[in-house]
């Protein structure tokens, strides 16, 4: 594994940041989902990285480790269209992405559910549904679903967390275990 780098954000986690209710449906789910945590200039900046992410898979030949972020595509016939899956710790191809992984404003709610200001990132994903596409997201991820039949593309920026040492297994990606601090 690789040498783990605190990265500090700039407040203790000492305030409540969930609400009673959100913290049973996390324990009851196995997930939170935090609504307009960021602003729209915020998901700008996200969606182009993911155009970027998107236009990097195009060119890729197969599916596989790239700049540190694993790629799981495949694509229709020996030159068709390239259907992403997911990218692996798309944050070490996009940066920016591994930003907001390690935003305060996720590190937060999550140190206060771990009940510890220091943890392990485990994911960080792009997960991609484009127009016509075809792909589903099994029922292993928060957002489950049929095939994708729309015109809009859908993306998904999935980022998991444990306490510290809790997790033993090893995910895909130079980043993958990286220890955060949230105070």
């Amino acid at each position: 594994m690789e040498p783990q780098i605190a990265v500090r954000t700039s407040r203790p986690t000492r305030r409540a940041f969930l609400e009673k209710a959100q913290i049973e449906r996390f324990f009851s789910l196995g997930w939170l989902l935090l609504p307009r945590l960021f602003k729209p200039r915020e998901i700008k900046r996200m969606r182009r990285a993911f155009d970027r992410l998107g236009r990097r898979a195009e060119r890729l030949p197969t599916g596989g480790d790239y700049r540190g972020s694993r790629f799981v595509i495949d694509r229709e016939g020996l030159h068709g269209a390239v259907r992403i899956h997911r990218v692996a710790w798309c944050g070490a191809c996009e940066p920016v992405l591994a930003e907001y992984g390690a935003d305060p404003r996720l590190l937060r709610p999550v140190a206060e559910l771990l009940g510890s200001p220091t943890m392990n990132q485990l994911i960080n994903q792009a997960h991609f549904k484009m127009p016509g596409d075809g792909v589903m997201f099994g029922p292993y991820t928060f957002h489950s679903s049929e095939p994708h039949r729309s015109d809009h593309p859908r993306r998904a920026l999935i980022n998991g967390y444990s306490a510290c040492g809790a997790n033993r297994r090893i995910y895909p990606g130079c980043g993958s275990g990286r220890l955060l601090c949230a105070d």
